[in-house]
C-alpha cells in the first residue's frame, strides 16, 4: 500500500476551533467599526454641550424658506411648498421630511439644526465605511472623514437647516450602496442606490449624478455581463432617479414653474457675467483645495512610486470629467456648481 492510499485524518476540534476564532475575529472587527462610527458623533455632542441654544434658536442664512415648509408639515401634517425668490421653486420634499423627523412633536429650529447635526454624522460614518469598502485601511479611512469634518463650509452648515448636508447624506449614502454591490452584481443593492439617489434629487438638483458612477464602472466591465444583464442593471440604476426628475420637472411633486432645469442656464453673456463667474470659479478651487489638502499626506507614497506601477489612463474620460463640469460652469453662470460645492 503507497503513502497516498492512507486516508488522512481531520480533526473535527482543530476545524470549529478556527471557525470560532473566525467568528470571534469577525464580531470584534465590527464592534470595533460600530465604536469608532459612535466616536464621530463627539465633535457634534461637544458643540452642542459647549454653544447649547446660542446658535440653535434662531434660523440661519436660507433656514426660514425651509422651515415653513417643516412647520405646517408638522403642525397641520400636510405638505406646503414656499418658493424660493419667487423664481425658482426647487423641490426640498425630501429635506424637509428629513427635519420633519425631528420636529414631528413640537416643531423648534433647535429640533431642525439637530437634524442636521444627525445628518452630517451619518455622512461621516457613509465615508468611513465607503473607504473601507474600497479597501482602505482604518487610518487612512478616519483620514479621509477628518478631511471633511474640517472643512469649515460642511461643519458650519450642520448648524443650519439649508439643504447642502441632508442631500449630501443621501448621496453618500447611495454611493455606499453602490460600491457593497460587488461590483454590480447586487441587483437590490443597485435599486436602493437609485431610491437614495432620486432622494437626494428631491434635496439638491444636482447630486442626481451620484448615478454616474455606478454607469461608468458598468461600461468598464460590461463583458461580465451578457445584454440582458447589462439592460437590467441599466433601469435599476436609472428608472427611479428618472422618475423622479420628470415629477419634479414637470409640476407633479411642486407645482408651478414648469422646465425648472433651464432657469439657471444663462440666457445673455456680458462683461459682468463673466466677471461673477471668474469669481465663482476661484471660490471652487478655493474649497476644492480645503478639502483636498489634507488628504494630499495619503498621495505622498503614491507619487513617489509612480515609475514603479503602470497607470492607466483613459484620456477620452478624463477628459469629460474636466471638461464636462467646466461646461456647466459657463452654462450656468457659475451658480450651478458654487452652490453645489459642499456636495
Amino acid at each position: 500500500m503507497t503513502d497516498d492510499s492512507i486516508p488522512i485524518s481531520v480533526d473535527a476540534n482543530n476545524c470549529e476551533s478556527s471557525n470560532l476564532v473566525e467568528l470571534r475575529e469577525r464580531f470584534q472587527g465590527r464592534v470595533k467599526t460600530a465604536l469608532l462610527l459612535i466616536l464621530l458623533a463627539v465633535p457634534w455632542i461637544a458643540a452642542h454641550l459647549v454653544l447649547k441654544n446660542d446658535v440653535s434658536a434662531a434660523p440661519h442664512n436660507d433656514d426660514w424658506l425651509y422651515a415653513r415648509s417643516v412647520q405646517v408639515l408638522a403642525d397641520d401634517g400636510r405638505y406646503q411648498h414656499v418658493t424660493q425668490h419667487g423664481q425658482l421653486a426647487a423641490s426640498v420634499v425630501s429635506h424637509v421630511g428629513w427635519g420633519w423627523l425631528f420636529t414631528a412633536n413640537e416643531f423648534s429650529y433647535a429640533g431642525l439644526h439637530r437634524s442636521q447635526g444627525v445628518a452630517g454624522w451619518l455622512v461621516c460614518c457613509f465615508l468611513f465605511l465607503l473607504a473601507r469598502k474600497l479597501g482602505s485601511d482604518t487610518g487612512p479611512a478616519l483620514v479621509a472623514v477628518a478631511a471633511l469634518l474640517v472643512n469649515p463650509l460642511f461643519w458650519g452648515h450642520t448648524f443650519t437647516f439649508m439643504t447642502d448636508i441632508t442631500a449630501l447624506m443621501y448621496m453618500s449614502a447611495a454611493l455606499l450602496c453602490f460600491v457593497s454591490s460587488r461590483n454590480l452584481q447586487r441587483i437590490s443593492y443597485l435599486v436602493a442606490g437609485s431610491v437614495l439617489a432620486a432622494l437626494a434629487l428631491w434635496s439638491r438638483q444636482t447630486h442626481v449624478l451620484v448615478i454616474l458612477v455606478p454607469l461608468v464602472v458598468l461600461v468598464f466591465r460590461r463583458n461580465d455581463f451578457a445584454l440582458l444583464q447589462i439592460g437590467l442593471r441599466v433601469v435599476a440604476i436609472t428608472c427611479i432617479p428618472v422618475l423622479a426628475w420628470a415629477v419634479f420637472e414637470f409640476g407633479l411633486l411642486v407645482p408651478g414653474d414648469q422646465q425648472r432645469a433651464s432657469i439657471i442656464s444663462v440666457k445673455d453673456w456680458d462683461a459682468a457675467r463673466a466677471k461673477q463667474t471668474g469669481i465663482y470659479l476661484y471660490g471652487l478651487v478655493l474649497l476644492l483645495g480645503m478639502l483636498l489638502l489634507p488628504l494630499a499626506v495619503l498621495s505622498v507614497a503614491k507619487i513617489r512610486k509612480r515609475n514603479e506601477t503602470g497607470i492607466r489612463v483613459n484620456w477620452l474620460l478624463a477628459g469629460a470629467a474636466l471638461l464636462g463640469p467646466l461646461a456647466i460652469l459657463f452654462w450656468t453662470g457659475g451658480r450651478g456648481v458654487i452652490t453645489q460645492s459642499v456636495g
